[in-house]
């Protein structure tokens, strides 16, 4: 993957919830409509990005799922990387995302970025996990001389956001020991999806946000499951050469 070192920007896309049915709908939301039109905003706005799917890219796992959703992204002439959440199935990917990764952990680098993507999927069940491959892997990156600062990617937040609801089922395992390794200064960012809903936090010098699906929003600080009013988006980031970086949602209107 070929990228530019500075002002590079790279764009979230998070629970598309693509289903195998052109028919189906979640929770009334056409989902692959509203994917269309935030890509269609993307490319409205941004001439050259990569972009990243951070998960339950897919409702029900089917292989019609994913076929659809490559021919959406090789249409879009940028390159992408992919990582999977609760709903996803990864067995597929191979086959049909065949120009990125379906091995986890893994990394890309555009010196003097890397951008590290976890599996958080646990299998059979909505909550996730850091397993112990993966906190040794994200480990070894902080000390690794091949890079000066660190975006993470993955799909279930280290933190709660408020919702109970939710937060039941976020990161369970590994999750103190991940929020541990993140505190090392090389890291900026980490970056996820799972709860269809705009935050953030800070700890130490790490932001940590979570960012708005393409299709059904959720109610923030909702006890119960509930559906919020905004609107589908997208999260832009852009990094810089000296390891400052911006972020921002942007919605359909």
């Amino acid at each position: 993957m070929t990228l530019s070192k500075t002002g590079q920007n790279l764009v979230q896309i998070t629970d598309t919830h693509i289903y195998g049915d052109p028919a189906a709908r979640l929770a009334g939301t056409d989902t692959r409509k509203t994917f269309i039109e935030v890509l269609d905003l993307i490319c409205s706005s941004h001439s050259s990005y990569h972009l990243v799917l951070t998960g339950d890219i897919s409702m029900d796992g089917s292989e019609a799922s994913y076929r659809w959703i490559f021919e959406q992204l090789k249409s879009l002439n940028q390159t992408y990387s992919i990582l999977p959440g609760n709903h996803d199935s990864i067995e597929p990917w191979g086959s049909i995302f065949s120009e990125v990764s379906s091995d986890f952990p893994t990394f890309a680098s555009v010196e003097p970025w890397k951008f590290v993507y976890l599996n958080t999927q646990v299998q059979n069940e909505e909550y996730g996990q850091v397993c112990s491959e993966s906190l040794k892997f994200l480990r070894s990156h902080t000390t690794a001389e091949d890079a000066s600062f660190l975006v993470i990617f993955m799909h279930h937040p280290p933190f709660s956001v408020g919702s109970k609801w939710i937060d039941k089922i976020g990161l369970k395992s590994g999750r103190d020991e991940f929020l541990r390794i993140i505190q090392h200064p090389k890291i900026k960012l980490v970056v996820s999806g799972h709860v269809h809903q705009e935050s953030q936090i800070e700890i130490g010098t790490v932001k940590l946000v979570t960012s708005p699906s393409t299709c059904v929003q959720f109610k923030p600080y909702s006890d119960v499951f509930a559906l919020g009013n905004s609107n589908p988006g997208y999260r832009l980031i852009t990094l810089w050469g000296n390891g400052e970086f911006s972020t921002e949602v942007v919605r359909l209107t």
